[in-house]
């Protein structure tokens, strides 16, 4: 219902062109009149899915995790070597 009422308001703005497009959202009892099977059906389209789509995020961050946690030790010890060379080659530019 409240959809209803933004469809008024956009009468307002006839100059900007918004009016026909909102119009649309006064029918939305034809549109949304469905037959009951398919219906289901897409309802059960949606809910499968986003279930698919959850299940393929958790899957991605999941071998993301993976991967930064298997090149942790090894990123661990290049950034140490890095300091390591910055400070003695500071060291020996002193001397």
């Amino acid at each position: 219902m409240w959809l209803m009422n933004f469809a008024y308001v956009a009468d307002e703005f006839r100059p900007c062109g918004l009016s026909q497009s909102w119009r649309v959202l006064r029918y939305e009892e034809e549109l949304l009149d469905f037959p009951r099977p398919l219906s289901l059906a897409m309802w059960l389209y949606f809910l499968i899915s986003q279930v698919v789509l959850l299940n393929l995020l958790v899957a991605i961050m999941g071998d993301t995790w993976q991967r930064v946690k298997d090149s942790a030790d090894v990123e661990w010890k290049y950034l140490l070597v890095q300091v390591w060379s910055a400070r003695y080659s500071r060291d020996m530019a002193e001397i």
